[in-house]
This record gives structure tokens, sequence and C-alpha cells, in this order.
């Protein structure tokens, strides 16, 4: 029997003990006409204690009221023995409960190591597959190894023969491009032209001014004008 199956039945079990146990609770607590309760009893002797009037014997009134109470507290004693009967009950339901918990506990921690056992087995296939890897890896760099190797052991490869010179470029053509002059270089010309003569006839006259003041200087006192 399996963990699940056992808490199942033990909680269908308890659940019959409880309903037995209300239903029983509900039944003492009815008014039962066959088997009335204390308190109805002593109502109904009352009343016919009552009803015989003034000239009544007190003491078989007493006496009929105390045999009520009496009959009364023998009921409450029946309810009282099935409650302490279905407690009883439960308490013997109570170890069964206890296994079954203590079964599915036991169920619980065999999962537990079921998945760590299934967890360790996926960290070795981890590893595994980890190794498989780095000696991979290894080969190929093996391999790229061996072929560096190869590489250099060929010979070289023969050399091309080497393309003859290029023909010299040719020189390029000297263009002299006569440019006329235009209207604004002619007037510049002028003006130059115009500058010079003034400046021809400005030397002009400072010579003929140093020719002059050197006459004079001859002419007056010569300690004035001392060379």
């Amino acid at each position: 029997m399996s963990a699940t199956e056992a808490v199942a039945r033990l909680k269908e079990s308890l659940d019959a003990i409880l309903k037995k146990a209300l239903s029983r609770s509900q039944d003492s607590e009815e008014p039962d006409p066959v088997n009335p309760t204390a308190d109805s009893r002593r109502a109904r002797v009352c009343c016919d204690v009552c009803s015989k009037g003034p000239g009544n014997d007190l003491r078989e009134s007493e006496t009929a009221i105390r045999s009520a109470d009496g009959r009364g507290s023998a009921a409450g004693g029946l309810s009282t023995a099935a409650a302490a009967a279905a407690a009883a009950a439960a308490a013997a339901a109570a170890p069964a409960a206890a296994a079954a918990a203590a079964a599915a506990a036991a169920a619980a921690a065999a999962a537990a190591a079921a998945a760590a056992a299934a967890a360790a087995a996926a960290a070795a296939a981890a590893a595994a597959a980890a190794a498989a890897a780095a000696a991979a890896a290894a080969a190929a760099a093996a391999a790229a190894a061996a072929a560096a190797a190869a590489a250099a052991a060929a010979p070289p490869p023969p050399a091309a023969a080497a393309a003859p010179p290029a023909p010299p470029a040719p020189a390029p053509a000297i263009l002299i491009d006569y440019v006329r002059p235009s209207r604004q270089v002619q007037e510049l010309e002028g003006i130059i032209a115009e500058k010079d003569a003034l400046l021809k006839k400005s030397f002009e006259l400072i010579s003929s001014w140093e020719a002059k003041f050197a006459a004079y200087k001859k002419t007056h006192d010569p300690l004035l004008f001392k060379s």
C-alpha cells in the first residue's frame, strides 16, 4: 500500500467516526418522546403536581421530582458514555494516522533521494560531455599543429618570372597660351607710364634745384655754407 492510499483511507475512517459522533450528539440533544430528558421529565412532574391542587402532599411531589432527576441523570450518563466511546475510537485511529504520516514522510524522503541521484547522474553526464569536448579540442589543436609542420617542411614554390619594365611615359606637351591684354591691363599700363613720367620730371627738378643751390653757395659767405 502506498503512502497516498494509506492517508486516503485514514481520512475516510476519521470522517466516518466524526459523522457518527455528531449524529449521536444531535440525537442526544433532540427531545425524545419515549425517553425524555431530565428537564422535560422535571417540567412534566411539576405540571402534574400543580394540577392536583393545594391539597397535594409535599413529600410525594418532592419524591416524584427527585425520581425524574435521577432518570435524567441516567440518560445524561448514557450520552456521556457515547461521547467517551467516540473519543476512544478517535484515539485508536491516531496511531494509524501517525503511521500513515510516517509512511508519507518516508516516501517523500525516497523521492528526494531519487531526485538527488538523478541530479548526480546529470552532473556526471555533463562532466563526461565536457571531457569529450576538451578531448575534441585537443585533437583539433594537434591536427592544426601537424598541418603547420607539414606546411613548413614543404619546399617553397618557384618564384614567378619578373615582368618587363614598363616603357617611360611620354613627356607632356607644353601648351603656350597667348592671352590678349584686356582693357583693365591697358588702363594699368597707362597709369604706370604716367607715374614714370612724373618721377622723371621730379628728378629733373631736384637736379636743377641742386645746381641752383650750389651756385648760391659760391656767391655768398663761405662760412655760412661750409661744406
